[in-house]
């Protein structure tokens, strides 16, 4: 390989190394606009779009042993790399919705194989601090409830105690 291709792949293997995800998408048929209107979402949502030769990205990929995503790759094709999987999705989903591109072809998630199905159904998913939020409510549910009954039991008995009192004191 050239001295240039070889930086080409080096710069792209260190996007790659600085991401948590990547995914890759079918631009065909998108004008220069549409483009950079994409590109700019996806800038504010954390997200970088890059245009790469499918041979060097099928090199990378073998590289790294994603071997599902070297095989998957045809026809032109951008990655989409960052630290936010699930807003890039939402990104690429409802531009998708609007213009019926980029297509959708497959990408690498917290190190598993995710097909374009599944970055469609991330892109429907709670952000990760709402996630959170959801499973510490359901945790703390049942002590919440228990908190509940013992102070109802305990007000019970106190009850009680202030009307023994309250004869004692009538009688």
């Amino acid at each position: 390989m050239r001295a240039e291709k070889e930086s080409i792949v080096a710069e792209t293997k260190l996007l790659l190394d600085g991401s948590n995800y990547v995914f890759l998408v079918d631009y065909t048929g998108l004008q220069v606009e549409k483009m950079a209107e994409l590109r700019n979402r996806l800038q504010v949502s954390g997200a970088h779009m890059r245009v790469v030769r499918n041979r060097f990205l099928k090199h990378i990929a073998r590289d790294k042993g994603w071997e599902d995503l070297a095989t998957s790759m045809a026809g032109p094709t951008a990655m989409i790399t960052g630290d936010d999987d699930l807003a890039a999705a939402r990104v690429l989903v409802e531009f998708a919705r609007g213009t019926g591109r980029p297509a959708l072809k497959c990408g690498i998630s917290s190190d598993a194989f995710v097909s374009g199905d599944d970055i469609a159904v991330m892109a429907t998913l709670p952000s990760l601090d709402v996630m959170r939020s959801i499973l510490l409510g359901t945790a703390a549910a049942p002590m919440r409830n228990l908190v509940g009954v013992l102070a109802q039991k305990l007000r019970s008995v106190l009850y009680a105690l202030k009307a023994a009192a309250e004869k004692k004191a009538a009688a």
